[in-house]
C-alpha cells in the first residue's frame, strides 16, 4: 500500500469512500469502518468550507473592482471640475494638481490608487482653486478611499481564509494516510487463515492510477473548490 498524501483532495476522498465500503462489506472488518466514516465526514465539511471560502474571495475581488472603478471615476470627475476653473492645462495651477493625464493616474491597482487619491487631496488643499471645489472633492475622494480601503482589507481577509483552508486540506491528507496505515496494520494482523495477509489487506484499498496527474503534481495542497488565483483586476 502506498501513501496518498501527495494526491489531490478528491483522490483522497475517493480512496476513503472505497475503504469504507470495503470494510463494511465484510462482517469481520465492519467495526473498522467507523474511523474512516468520521474522516469522510470531515472531508465533506472541508469541501463545503473550501467552496465557501473561494466564493468569498471572488466576491471580495468583485467588490474591490467596483471600489477601484468608483475611485477612478471620482478622480476623473475632480479633474473635469478643476478644468472648469483652470482651463489652461499647461498652467502651474493645473500641473500642481495633475502631473499626468487622468488615464495615467487611474491605471493602477486599487492599493496604489488609494495612495494616488490621498496625494491628490493633499495637493488640492494648497491649489489655487475655489474653497467650494476643495471642500467638495476632499470629502468625495475621502469617502471613496474609505470604500476602497474596506474592499482591499476584505480581499486580504478572504485570501487568508483560502490559505487556511489549504492548510486544513494538507492536515486532512496527512490524517488520511495515518488512518489508512492504522487500518492496514489491523487488517494484516487479523487476516483470515489460509489467506496471504498482505494481499488480503491490500484488497480493501482503492487502486490509484500510477501515472501522476498534472493537477496533483502542480498543487497537491489545493483545497476543494479552490481555483488558481486570478490576475489582479486592471485599473
Amino acid at each position: 500500500m502506498r501513501s496518498i498524501k501527495t494526491y489531490s483532495f478528491e483522490s483522497c476522498v475517493t480512496d476513503l469512500y472505497f475503504l469504507e465500503a470495503s470494510l463494511l462489506a465484510e462482517p469481520s472488518t465492519e467495526g473498522l469502518a467507523a474511523i474512516v466514516t468520521e474522516l469522510i465526514d470531515r472531508g465533506h465539511a472541508l469541501r463545503l468550507a473550501g467552496l465557501e471560502s473561494e466564493r468569498g474571495r471572488v466576491r471580495a475581488q468583485a467588490k474591490a473592482r467596483r471600489a477601484d472603478f468608483h475611485l477612478d471615476a471620482g478622480i476623473g470627475g475632480m479633474e473635469r471640475e478643476v478644468r472648469v476653473e483652470v482651463p489652461d492645462t499647461s498652467s502651474d495651477t493645473y500641473k500642481t494638481l495633475f502631473t499626468a493625464t487622468v488615464r495615467q493616474l487611474t491605471r493602477f491597482a486599487l492599493r496604489t490608487q488609494l495612495d494616488v487619491s490621498k496625494k491628490l487631496r493633499t495637493v488640492l488643499k494648497l491649489a489655487k482653486v475655489s474653497d467650494e471645489l476643495k471642500t467638495k472633492w476632499d470629502g468625495r475622494l475621502l469617502a471613496l478611499e474609505v470604500e476602497g480601503k474596506t474592499a482591499q482589507d476584505n480581499v486580504e481577509a478572504a485570501e487568508l481564509e483560502v490559505v487556511k483552508g489549504q492548510h486544513s486540506v494538507r492536515d486532512f491528507k496527512i490524517d488520511t494516510d495515518a488512518i489508512r496505515y492504522t487500518v492496514y496494520g489491523t487488517l494484516l494482523a487479523n487476516a483470515p487463515a489460509g489467506a496471504i495477509a498482505r494481499d488480503w489487506a491490500e484488497s480493501f484499498f482503492y487502486v490509484h492510477d500510477s501515472r501522476p496527474k498534472a493537477q496533483e503534481e502542480a498543487a497537491p495542497d489545493a483545497g476543494p473548490g479552490t481555483a488558481p488565483a486570478p490576475a489582479a483586476p486592471p485599473a
